[in-house]
């Protein structure tokens, strides 16, 4: 409506700008606005609120973009986490596969003679040897004709120095009875025996201790039911598992 004589336009919520350059915006638009001749008039009313709008939505831009930014930052960092797994796991399948290799032609004939069985997994390879092979029923000895074999794969050993060699002791269901269980109270006692034993005789062989691992693991992880004499003669075994070392993390140089 016109404005009588005296009286002030009603605008209010009058704010003061937060920059230079929405003062100079808002001069054009203020040109049109009632005022005393050149003088700049007071942003207020609809103009003032227009500016606060407008710097909300330039803050809200700002932090949007902020957000986009570091959520692409963590998906790169993501992705190149990714292709370092994988790069990773890509070469431990190549060495693992050239270890199957030199493995088997190491143990060549006895694998021939299914003495030993090769097992590869993804993250190892695991040699198995029937117990009947080098310990006699009840006891933790080697046996004196297993120690061929036992030095074969000692050698085997010492041309992959970069892992670590589990040794992991299995029988059968049947309990322990007469003078073998006095000594051992129970499968526990001689799978875990067994796998020291075995132990022990690769140390002295020069294998290094810290790369040596003992378990006994009794009649709990069977291969096949223990139904049958053949399945129970299976589920009797040793295994030496070759698992690659972890590769060490960057350390920071000491000062």
């Amino acid at each position: 409506r016109p404005h009588l004589e005296g009286e002030q336009p009603e605008w209010r919520g009058q704010i003061v700008l937060r920059t230079e350059g929405a003062r100079r915006i808002l001069n054009c638009a203020s040109s049109a606005l009632p005022g005393d001749g050149g003088d700049e008039a007071p942003i207020t009313g609809r103009a003032g609120g227009a500016i606060l709008v407008f710097d909300d939505v330039t803050e809200l831009l700002v932090a949007q973009r902020e957000a986009v930014q570091r959520a692409t930052a963590a998906a790169e960092a993501a992705q190149q986490q990714v292709h370092a797994q994988a790069d990773q796991d890509a070469k431990r399948t190549t060495g693992l596969q050239a270890l199957q290799q030199r493995v088997s032609q190491g143990l060549a004939t006895a694998i021939a003679q299914n003495v030993v069985t090769l097992q590869p997994a993804p993250d190892r390879l695991t040699l198995r040897v029937r117990s009947d092979t080098l310990f006699r029923p009840g006891t933790v000895a080697l046996r004196p004709e297993s120690r061929d074999i036992v030095e074969q794969i000692v050698a085997v050993l010492h041309t992959v120095p970069d892992y670590l060699y589990r040794v992991d002791g299995h029988t059968d269901d049947v309990p322990m009875t007469g003078a073998a269980r006095a000594r051992f109270p129970s499968t526990w006692e001689l799978s875990a025996v067994r796998a020291v034993a075995l132990v022990r005789f690769f140390q002295e062989r020069h294998i290094p201790a810290e790369r040596l691992v003992a378990s006994g693991h009794a009649f709990h992880r069977p291969l096949t039911p223990n139904t049958t004499p053949e399945g129970r003669a299976q589920n009797r075994r040793i295994e030496i598992s070759l698992v690659p070392l972890p590769v060490p993390e960057d350390r920071p140089a000491q000062r």
